[in-house]
């Protein structure tokens, strides 16, 4: 089970930091020229639509807001992450077996290396 864990965090860690440097290059590409056109940061948010991601997020957060089943799906959804977070620390920050090399074993004692 541990090793599982262990396998999935490495992968999610992999995935997550190429993601993170895929953006800071796209942001650091987009910031060579100023302005409102070409290369620019304005440019690159209309570009990613984000004035549409903005009110469709601040749709979705005043519908969870209220009680109902959104807000339940979502409380269950937060509770999934913080376990599933939970479980990728546990993979990265328990210890591991200690490896022992068993070179020698006779009557005056044991010979191992770890």
């Amino acid at each position: 089970m541990m090793l599982l864990l262990r396998a999935v965090t490495r992968l999610f860690t992999f995935l997550l930091l190429t993601a993170l440097a895929l953006v800071g290059l796209a942001v650091a590409v987009f910031c060579l020229e100023g302005g409102r056109e070409g290369l620019s940061l304005p440019a690159l948010a209309r570009q990613v639509h984000l004035p549409q991601l903005r009110h469709d997020v601040g749709r979705f957060l005043h519908t969870l807001e209220g009680s109902g089943p959104v807000a339940k799906l979502s409380a269950l959804g937060g509770l999934g992450v913080a376990a599933l977070g939970v479980l990728l620390l546990v993979g990265v920050l328990r210890s591991r077996r200690d490896r022992l090399a068993l070179l020698e074993a006779g009557e005056q004692g044991t010979l191992a290396a770890r």
